[in-house]
């Protein structure tokens, strides 16, 4: 999540003192809160989902447990890790943890950020003030967000701190990455890297407390900024000659020759065009043809890949393995590390679940959402059903 801000506001060290002294009950509320949250090592952010059943009351499903949480519908709703944050009908906020719902804080102003490990908070009058909690633990990370912004993933958060120098926090360490006056556009985050360009035009990521160099150019731009993707250890990027190229854990692989119209990329696999017009998968190191012809659907998360060949097949590309799943078009596919839900042609819902082709309803499905891996699917009474790691649930 990226924040961008209106004009610098540089505090002197009195009022961030007296900032910090406004503060404290709200900063103990959240680190009692976050104390508790992060007690649990074995958390994973895959086997919870919230949704609003027929009756219009907000419920979460937790690893096989549903709950109510409100008795009325929620729009504001975060999922990080085995947890929710939320803000009820009054913009109270509540977080749902381990079965018990508790308040937050009453403060409007306050906004969170969960992630899998780390959770970055924002507040202060105008929003200025930078904070990241992780294992009980809570770290003032800058008191100047009026400038640029900042990214939070599973494991690392990223920031323009008060001085105007990018900065990482990681593994409960906060270090500079570049020199002064960077440019909040130049640099992604994903679940546990960072890749980046510095003053200097080198093209960078970090990894595991590690900074290692993708280029010594920065890549190529588009109009919404810089052309290139990162996952975990990997960067997949246009560079200044308009190829497509693949860092991998420091190997360079060059995928095209010319800049592709588009391509997909995940933690470890990226999905293109080459240059003779096949459709290509980069996965472990290698370069593999999927299709003849372009896609006419392509979708990645994590290291799934779903498509559509150009005969109109659906298939899936999971763990250096194809396999064709329909020889149809799905009006609707949503994917996950692991698991790709489509409706069929009759309107019935069916799935790749982790290694299985599963048929997940008898019943005609009006809609379907996946979160993790939850799938949730409403029938024709607006009932909601679920379907988590082999079991059906009722909503």
């Amino acid at each position: 999540m990226k924040i961008k801000s209106i004009s610098p506001t540089l505090l002197s060290r009195g009022e961030f003192i007296q900032k910090i002294n406004n503060s404290k009950v709200t900063f103990s509320l959240v680190f009692i809160f976050l104390l508790l949250l992060f007690s649990d090592a074995t958390m994973t952010a895959q086997n919870i989902a919230t949704f609003t059943d027929k009756h219009g009351r907000f419920k979460v499903f937790d690893n096989g447990k549903i709950q109510d949480l409100e008795h009325e519908e929620i729009t504001e709703v975060h999922i990080g890790g085995d947890y929710v944050v939320y803000k009820d009908n009054i913009k109270q906020t509540k977080r749902y943890f381990n079965g018990e719902v508790e308040h937050i804080t009453d403060d409007q102003k306050i906004k969170f950020y969960p992630a899998q490990y780390l959770m970055g908070v924002v507040e202060g009058f105008k929003g200025e003030i930078l904070k990241v909690y992780y294992g009980g633990e809570e770290e003032l990370l800058t008191i100047d967000l009026q400038r640029d912004g900042f990214e939070v993933g599973d494991s690392v958060l990223v920031f323009i701190d008060i001085d105007q120098y990018l900065s990482v926090f990681y593994n409960g360490m906060t270090d500079e990455l570049t020199g002064r006056f960077p440019d909040a556009d130049n640099f992604k985050v994903s679940t546990n890297s960072v890749a980046y360009i510095d003053n200097s035009g080198s093209f960078l990521i970090f990894h595991g407390g590690e900074i290692a160099e993708v280029s010594h150019r920065e890549p190529s731009t588009k109009e919404d900024g810089y052309s290139y993707h990162v996952g975990d250890n990997f960067v997949v990027f246009i560079d200044e000659m308009g190829k497509l190229v693949a860092y991998d854990e420091g190997e360079l692989t060059t995928l095209t020759e010319f800049e592709p119209d588009a391509y997909v990329a995940g933690d470890k696999i990226a999905a293109f065009v080459n240059d003779n017009g096949q459709y290509m998968v980069y996965w472990n190191g290698e370069v593999k043809e999927l299709a003849p012809r372009p896609p006419k659907f392509q979708a990645i998360e994590d290291n799934t890949l779903a498509y559509v060949d150009d005969r109109g097949y659906l298939n899936v590309f999971d763990q250096g393995k194809n396999e064709v799943l329909e020889m149809y078009e799905p009006k609707k596919i949503e994917v996950f590390n692991g698991i790709v839900v489509y409706m069929d042609l009759d309107g019935r819902l069916k799935a790749y679940y982790e290694g299985k082709k599963l048929k997940v309803s008898n019943e005609i499905v009006k809609d379907f959402r996946l979160e993790g891996r939850v799938i949730l699917y409403t029938v024709g009474n607006n009932e909601t059903k679920i379907f988590h790691d082999g079991k059906h649930y009722s909503g």
